[in-house]
């Protein structure tokens, strides 16, 4: 099944189809109509281009190229049946096209303003290429091809076949003993005397022999110890030099980019809290309403919180320290100024800005209509999550565990000392922090959270014989020191204890809810994508733009598709494209029984199997057809009976 909850996504976010008018592109020829929206070549080689070029080879197929069409059909589609729900007038909506309206306009003052105005010029330029010109010198180097052989008569073969006129690539293809380079003809691609080669590392012994050989010429053989004898030839040669400054000008330019970027950017935003007026009031940043004033506009603690929130749990931490929330307030500030730079240079009348603040807009349109319709229905009920925990209850029958704090020492006398001083009333977490020498726990007070008596335990490994102890411990006691080989000894304090038991139901509900809800999803969306293509009309017009070429094709597609939906359609087509080949009956076949097994339409099913009785009486998958249309009617089919 297609991924749903990271694909479809990532579409969303990414992939935009057109917006205003009623076509998906400038021009180019009708691919499908979805209502009176036509999707075109050009709508479709725009989204195309717009994939980061190392996906882009995943959609370059017959397959590919019907995937990324069928996903801006979907797009088409939840966005049609978001206008038809109202979803813009909505509150949450206009929220987002205010805040989207806004990061559109800033990206457009960066481009216009700071990022086009970034550029070094030409005496910037010569003066770095000047001191950095040793950079651009270039070593000598060589582009050859290699036959590798497993010793040196065989290489002495080679090499007679060689220069008896045989085909250098075919030898090396069929017979080299390195199979990187064989893949690719022997290329061994560039290298300089002392650089890495291809399949042989750094080896300037090898290199140095190569470097003596004549363009064309075959080589007599070299050894390469612990890999063997090799033949080469050398393809193309390259003197050393100096590079001019005219072949490395836009090199240079990318390398000074981001220091005059920086620079341009720091005086751009100093320029504007001077225009706009920026106050800086506290630096409170958990008491104070109001941080900063931008003009009329207040940053709060609140505004604060909110953007510490957006921003992904992993780099979060960087930012909850006084340091880190004052750097980001002052995010805030940049993000603000250039907002009113840009309402005040009109860049919201500018047609780019229009038409991108429009793609802007389906594609908040299209996730809301995801969230609302599709993800907050996809969801399972109570039976199946029932269902679900009565058939993997051992799953959820949890072992005994315990929660625990360390310190650990490097002698058994300073351990004793440790667990004196918390008996006596220090606190463990103060006593670590100050003699524990392991830094992992330390930092924490000791602590190392929850482990049961066979599994991982942070710092220590997996040790029973450790864990057999410290389970002996009661909760809240400081135990005697506990010799860990190869570590130290360890004092421990036991902070909980859990016995084993089984989860209960409701206990292990949003667990179960989390493994069943990406199937279930995928299902309603898929189901729903197909009631909205009734819904709106969606016609194919141009049938072949993308795809297969055989039905052997097709049938190959169909079987490695994961959608029943996905299978569905190749399988028509190889009915109706290729209703002649052998495949096209088990193609007919395949449709009732997709319907009827996994989609459980027995209606549709029973459809494709009185096709197929109509289309292929005389195939061999008859009887299979007619037990299928009995088993969907609720007879009890009939079985020959055998002679034993």
């Amino acid at each position: 099944m297609r991924k749903v909850t990271v694909f479809m996504i990532l579409l969303l976010a990414t992939f935009v189809v057109g917006c205003g008018d009623k076509t998906g592109g400038e021009g180019g020829d009708v691919l499908v109509r979805v209502g009176d929206y036509a999707i075109t070549t050009e709508a479709f080689e725009t989204e195309f281009n717009r994939i980061p070029a190392y996906q882009r080879k995943e959609f370059e197929t017959p397959d590919g190229k019907q995937k990324l069409l069928d996903r801006l059909i979907e797009m088409r589609l939840l966005y049609m049946a978001a206008e038809a729900e109202g979803l813009a007038d909505s509150e949450v909506v206009q929220t987002e096209f205010a805040k989207a309206q806004e990061q559109v306009l800033i990206r457009q003052y960066y481009t216009t303003y700071i990022e086009a105005e970034s550029v070094p010029g030409d005496a910037d330029i010569s003066a770095y290429y000047d001191e950095h010109k040793s950079e651009f010198a270039v070593e000598a180097r060589v582009k050859a091809r290699m036959v590798l052989a497993a010793d040196r008569a065989a290489a002495d073969a080679v090499a007679t076949r060689l220069h008896g006129g045989e085909d250098m690539s075919a030898v090396a293809r069929n017979e080299s003993e390195d199979g990187p380079t064989a893949a690719e003809d022997g290329d061994l691609g560039w290298f300089s005397t002392d650089g890495y080669i291809r399949s042989i590392g750094v080896n300037p012994d090898f290199a140095a022999r190569v470097f003596t050989q004549e363009t064309n010429a075959i080589g007599a053989p070299i050894e390469i110890a612990g890999k063997g004898w090799a033949v080469v030839r050398i393809e193309d040669k390259e003197a050393a030099h100096q590079k001019e400054l005219a072949e490395v000008r836009d090199e240079i330019g990318r390398r000074m980019a981001p220091k005059f970027k920086e620079t341009v950017f720091n005086s751009k935003i100093a320029e504007l809290k001077t225009r706009f007026g920026v106050e800086y009031v506290s630096e409170d940043y958990v008491n104070d309403d109001v941080l900063i004033t931008v003009g009329d506009f207040r940053i709060d603690t609140a505004a604060m919180n909110t953007e510490l929130q957006r921003i992904p749990p992993f780099q979060r931490r960087e930012y909850e320290n006084p340091e880190g929330k004052r750097k980001l307030v002052e995010r805030l500030v940049e993000m603000k100024v250039m907002f009113k730079a840009a309402e005040a240079e009109k860049l919201a009348d500018d047609e780019d800005v229009i038409k991108e603040f429009e793609r802007v807009q389906e594609q908040i349109l299209m996730r809301q209509y995801f969230k609302d319709f599709i993800e907050a229905k996809a969801v399972p009920s109570d039976k199946e999550i029932g269902d679900y925990y009565a058939e993997h209850k051992a799953e959820y029958e949890m072992p005994a565990r315990l929660h625990g704090s360390l310190i650990l020492t490097a002698d058994r006398a300073a351990a004793v000392a440790a667990a004196n001083r918390v008996r006596g009333g220090e606190a463990f977490a103060a006593v670590a922090g100050e003699v524990s020498q392991d830094a992992a726990t330390a930092s924490g007070g000791g602590d190392l959270g929850w482990f049961t008596a066979d599994g991982y335990v942070r710092s220590i490994g997996v040790n029973p014989q450790f864990t057999s102890v410290v389970f002996e411990q009661a909760v809240g006691a400081v135990g005697d020191p506990i010799e860990v080989e190869g570590k130290g000894w360890a004092v421990i304090q036991v902070i909980e204890k859990e016995a084993a038991h089984t989860k209960s139901r409701e206990d292990a509900r949003d667990e179960i809810i989390n493994r069943l809800s990406p199937k279930i999803r995928q299902t309603f969306f898929e189901d729903s994508i197909e009631a909205l293509k009734t819904r709106f009309g969606v016609e194919y017009v141009q049938e072949n733009f993308a795809q297969a070429s055989s039905a052997e094709e097709l049938f190959e597609l169909a079987q490695s598709a994961k959608s029943p939906h996905e299978r569905i359609k190749h399988y028509e087509q190889i009915v109706e494209r290729f209703q002649d080949s052998e495949h096209a009956d088990r193609a007919q076949f395949m449709i009732g029984f997709v319907y009827s097994e996994e989609l459980r339409d027995n209606e549709r099913s029973r459809a494709a199997f009185e096709r197929f009785a109509e289309l292929f009486p005389d195939s061999d998958l008859m009887e299979d057809a007619r037990y299928m249309l009995e088993a969907i009617e609720g007879k009890e089919p009939e079985f020959e009976k055998t002679d034993d």
